[in-house]
């Protein structure tokens, strides 16, 4: 049942991380899943004593500012609250159909 929880979580923080991505993010992270079809001749070093600063200091990169007005977007997160059950196929788009049914319940 663990593993089960763990799965679901994972596939939802994957779910949720894809919508912080900027373009380029997406891009790259799609080439390094289908692969490269030119690979380098020759392989880099890495030196082990270096530290990914993103891990002490928070993402250095820029975010991209919503162009939505903040209370377009909370007029249209209440609606969907307000009326759950109208707006479904949102739901279980955004989450899941099992998470859509608990929380329907």
């Amino acid at each position: 049942m663990a593993s089960n929880e763990r799965d679901a979580i994972s596939w939802y923080q994957k779910k949720i991380g894809a919508y912080d991505q900027q373009i380029w993010e997406k891009s790259i992270e799609q080439t390094q899943i289908k692969g490269l079809k030119n690979k380098p001749k020759k392989m880099g070093h890495i030196k082990p004593d270096l530290i990914d600063v993103d891990l002490i200091r928070g993402s250095t990169f820029a975010k991209a500012k919503p162009e939505i007005p903040w209370t377009s977007l909370t007029r249209k997160g209440l609606v969907r609250v307000v009326f759950f059950p109208l707006f479904s196929n949102w739901w279980i788009q955004v989450t899941s159909l099992r998470i859509f049914v608990w929380l329907l319940l």
